[in-house]
């Protein structure tokens, strides 16, 4: 009769298993068998993660987390003390590397599972990550935390590859917050992309920032005021108005200058459309260049008009002259 070599192996697995928990160490044969298997899974499990790091190496994530999987299930009882280091060591770099998407698409999740694996070796900027797991925030709030995680580190760092690496990250978390309802996110964003901290100055971003968040919070302050009166609604109540008015006088200071750019630039009709917005906040500067445009107009882009030059001449006698400036924090 012929064995089948598969069952065969499984058998002396099984065997080499009853054996190391006491039950068959009677038979002394087993414990020589059961020794060997236990080197050829050492060698296996060491061979496994030797592959993990040379693909890590070589920038080939999708190879090293395969073999990263493979060593995991071929430890999974218990990672070797020898081991150990190493396997939080790679655990540590992967999650990095799905954190910023650096050679594999980004995936927070898997940062978060690698991050939890590194053990002691999680510090900085991994273990604030690591932390946010557990954080029981709604989805706008657990989204601008990592941001503002993102933003301390940045005060931490003084290479600018690593900042701008930092910046690019808030900001896409900020962004998820903004979309998720936050308000405060989009307040955050507006003066990174006026001032251009760590990335290219962009104000027409700065002024879809505010906009968003004006619009939310109007949406915000119309909801609250219908709601049953209680210290909870009020307080939310008073936040969401002071954000309107943030973003309300910020693009008030925003819209001129866009406009401005625009004009520059001879496109005429984009800064038209920033100056009304502008005027329609009362700005000084934009009613009195209404005023002059509408006046003389602009041959062949903007006709003349009396009624609209008196119109922006009214405004600019009524307009405030108190004009706020948008913070870098």
């Amino acid at each position: 009769m012929r064995i089948d070599p598969s069952c065969k192996t499984i058998c002396m697995n099984q065997a080499s298993q009853e054996f190391l928990k006491g039950k068959l160490s009677h038979i002394p044969i087993l414990g020589n068998i059961a020794n060997r298997i236990q080197i050829k899974k050492a060698e296996k499990a060491k061979n496994l993660l030797g592959n993990v790091i040379k693909y890590l190496n070589n920038n080939d994530l999708q190879s090293a987390e395969k073999y990263f999987i493979k060593y995991e299930k071929c430890n999974r009882e218990t990672i070797k003390p020898y081991e150990k280091a190493t396997y939080e060591k790679v655990s540590l770099e992967l999650g990095y590397r799905y954190l910023f998407g650096n050679s594999v698409e980004k995936n927070l999740d898997k940062a978060l599972d690698s991050f939890g694996k590194a053990g002691p070796l999680r510090s900085g900027l991994a273990d604030k990550i690591y932390s946010w797991k557990n954080r029981g925030l709604k989805p706008q709030d657990k989204y601008f935390y990592l941001a503002e995680i993102f933003i301390d580190s940045i005060k931490l760092n003084t290479k600018s590859s690593l900042k701008e690496t930092y910046m690019r990250e808030a900001i896409s978390y900020y962004e998820l917050a903004g979309k998720a309802g936050c308000i405060e996110a989009y307040l955050r964003l507006s003066p990174i992309y006026f001032y251009g901290i760590d990335i290219e100055k962009n104000i027409e971003k700065t002024v879809d920032c505010l906009e968003k968040a004006v619009k939310l919070s109007s949406s915000e302050v119309s909801c609250l005021k219908v709601e049953p009166g209680s210290s909870a609604v009020f307080f939310r109540l008073k936040e969401a108005e002071l954000n309107h008015s943030a973003a309300s006088s910020r693009l008030r200071t925003i819209y001129p200058q866009l406009a401005d750019i625009h004009f520059e630039k001879e496109e005429f009709k984009k800064a038209i459309n920033y100056y009304e917005k502008a005027a329609e906040k009362l700005h000084p500067q934009a009613c009195k260049r209404l005023f002059e445009i509408y006046s003389q107009g602009i041959e062949g882009h903007i006709e003349a008009s009396q009624d609209l030059a008196k119109k922006y001449l009214e405004k600019t006698i009524t307009s405030d002259t108190t004009i706020p400036f948008i913070d870098k924090d």
